[in-house]
C-alpha cells in the first residue's frame, strides 16, 4: 500500500485487498487469526508448497463472517489456479469449518482461501492433510480454575494413548 496509501487503488479502479493480524475474533482460543478484506476484485490468500506427490488431500480453515452461514458468496477454498468444491459446517459461535478435499500436485501450487469482492473474513486454522478426513484441532483452554476445558459435540472417540489422561 506504501507509506501514504498511495497504491490503494490500481489504475484500472480495482482496489486492493486488505489483510491484518486479528487478536479481537479468533477460533478456539487462538491467539490470532486472518481479517481478510477483499478489494474490488475476488483475492487469494495463499501458501505455496510441494506436496510432493498425487494423494488426495483435504484442505481446511475456519471461518467466520458476519456469524451466520458463510457461502460461495462470501469466500471458497482454492488450489493451485482456482476454487474447489467448498462445504460448511457450523463450528460454534459463528465460526464455521470450510472443508474441501483435492488431488496433490508433485510440484509448488497456491492452496488457501478465495474472498469474494467486497467480503469481509476472519480466517484461522488453515490445513492441509493427507486423506480425505477431516483432521479436527481441540483446543483446551485455560479457564483460570485449575481445569482445563473441552468441548466436544457429535459421536466422538478420542485416543490419547496416556493411560492417566482424566
Amino acid at each position: 500500500r506504501g507509506t501514504g496509501n498511495e497504491y490503494v487503488s490500481m489504475l484500472d479502479g480495482t482496489t486492493l485487498p486488505t489483510v491484518s493480524q486479528e487478536t479481537g475474533t479468533t477460533f478456539g482460543g487462538s491467539a490470532s487469526s486472518v481479517k481478510v478484506i477483499a478489494g474490488t476484485a475476488d483475492n487469494t490468500f495463499v501458501k505455496s508448497f510441494n506436496v510432493g506427490d498425487t494423494a488426495s488431500y483435504s484442505l481446511s480453515a475456519a471461518i467466520y463472517t458476519n456469524g451466520t452461514l458463510p457461502t460461495t458468496a462470501d469466500a471458497e477454498l482454492y488450489f493451485d489456479s482456482g476454487t474447489i468444491s467448498t462445504t460448511y459446517t457450523s463450528l460454534g459461535n459463528g465460526w464455521y469449518r470450510m472443508k474441501g478435499t483435492l488431488t496433490g500436485a508433485a510440484s509448488l501450487k497456491n492452496y488457501g482461501v478465495l474472498v469474494k469482492a467486497g467480503k469481509t473474513v476472519y480466517l484461522d486454522n488453515l490445513s492441509l492433510a493427507a486423506g480425505t478426513a477431516l483432521t479436527s484441532t481441540f483446543n483446551i483452554q485455560n479457564t483460570l480454575t485449575g481445569l482445563g476445558q473441552l468441548t466436544v459435540e457429535s459421536t466422538t472417540t478420542l485416543n490419547s494413548g496416556m493411560a492417566n489422561l482424566q
